[in-house]
């Protein structure tokens, strides 16, 4: 029938468009962390460089916390921790992602001073 052959050219059409959606926005948040890395090379990290999609395993290796600190801290039970973005575990809790980076930063704020 030639309405379904269309219905199923246009499905793999939306389905191709959104793959390379998909492609081009991993290209552009890899091409922010280079530069982040490369700036981070010239200086140590500021709690200001915190962004949204880097993983708490990135944040720890960033500014050298051990590895469950921020899961303590934050009270995280995620199964995907510390490999889920922030963004990602913040859409999850139904917070803004402004919100948790605040949250991290207090908790990084308190580990340094020895609280």
């Amino acid at each position: 029938d030639l309405n379904f052959f269309i219905a199923v050219l246009a499905f793999a059409c939306l389905l191709a468009l959104w793959w390379t959606f998909l492609g081009i926005r991993d290209i552009y948040r890899s091409e922010q962390r280079v530069e982040l890395r490369d700036a981070l090379q010239h200086r140590p990290a500021a709690l200001d460089d915190i962004q949204p999609w880097m993983t708490f395993d990135y944040i720890n290796v960033l500014f050298h916390l051990p590895k469950t600190l921020l899961q303590a801290s934050l009270g995280i039970t995620d199964h995907r921790y510390p490999n889920i973005t922030i963004i990602r575990y913040a859409h999850s809790r139904y917070i803004r992602s402004q919100t948790l980076i605040q949250q991290i930063q207090n908790a990084i704020n308190q580990y340094r001073s020895g609280k």
